[in-house]
């Protein structure tokens, strides 16, 4: 029953992104790339994320529940790909190529992962240490998985996240950061799409607003109700600051205190 169970999704998966490359003609000089994300089982992965960055540009979407995905509107190029989805192990693909008025075809498996929850002990020389309970957790932090590198520098001690990890050459290999956290202190520093906030007897932490939407030529950007929260800050202010990652620790959330 579960091999024809798959057998159906993945056939109708199949027609979804057939009924998806028919559009092509509607490109208007834009290109798309569509696919099926399936785990390596071949069932679907519903609800991934997949963002599609170039120069000056990000687009992204989400997998259906047949794990059909579709990312258009995109100017012709090279772009990267990253693929996030609960419980499998982040991707990134570079080199992708989006042609005029054509569809890019690009099938993806994700794997599954382990995972491990915590307080942050330090992170630092491409080691990130969490305290688990009574004991200590140590994953190494690989340099060519540029996210993990940057939310890794990010972390301050006592944040409490989730490790993605694999073994990798007998060590455990973190492979995607996920937590959410407060910050309190005071403002010590303002841009137009960033705040620093400095906690007391600590080191300042700069934080910008979640990207919103894809192409900035379709209206994608900072989060422009957080964007104006910020607007409203004054050098000095006490704040409490809530983050979240991914792609390093965005702020959500921002009050003023007395």
């Amino acid at each position: 029953m579960k091999t024809r169970s798959a057998l159906s999704m993945a056939l109708a998966a199949m027609a979804a992104v057939a009924l998806l490359s028919a559009a092509a003609n509607a490109l208007d000089g834009k290109g798309r790339l569509v696919g099926f994300v399936k785990d390596r089982a071949g069932e679907p992965v519903a609800g991934a994320v997949l963002i599609l960055r170039g120069e000056g540009v990000v687009v992204d979407a989400r997998s259906g529940k047949s794990g059909v995905y579709e990312l258009d509107w995109c100017s012709p190029g090279t772009y990267r790909l990253e693929i996030r989805a609960e419980g499998y192990l982040s991707q990134t693909r570079g080199d992708v190529k989006i042609l005029r008025d054509k569809d890019t075809r690009l099938d993806l498996v994700l794997r599954r992962g382990e995972h491990t929850k915590g307080k942050v002990v330090s992170s630092e020389e491409g080691v990130l240490k969490l305290k688990v309970g009574e004991d200590t957790a140590t994953f190494a932090i690989s340099k060519g998985r540029k996210v993990v590198v940057l939310e890794a520098s990010q972390v301050n001690p006592g944040d409490e996240i989730t490790v993605t990890w694999v073994i990798d050459d007998g060590r455990k290999l973190a492979v995607d950061l996920d937590g959410r956290g407060t910050v309190a202190g005071k403002v010590t520093g303002l841009g137009d799409t960033w705040v620093e906030v400095t906690p007391d007897g600590g080191k300042p932490q700069r934080f910008v607003p979640c990207w919103v939407g894809g192409d900035p030529a379709q209206g994608g950007g900072f989060d422009k109700e957080m964007l104006a929260k910020l607007g409203r800050l004054r050098l000095g202010m006490q704040v409490v600051l809530t983050w979240e990652m991914p792609e390093g620790r965005r702020v959500v959330d921002v009050k003023a205190v007395d």
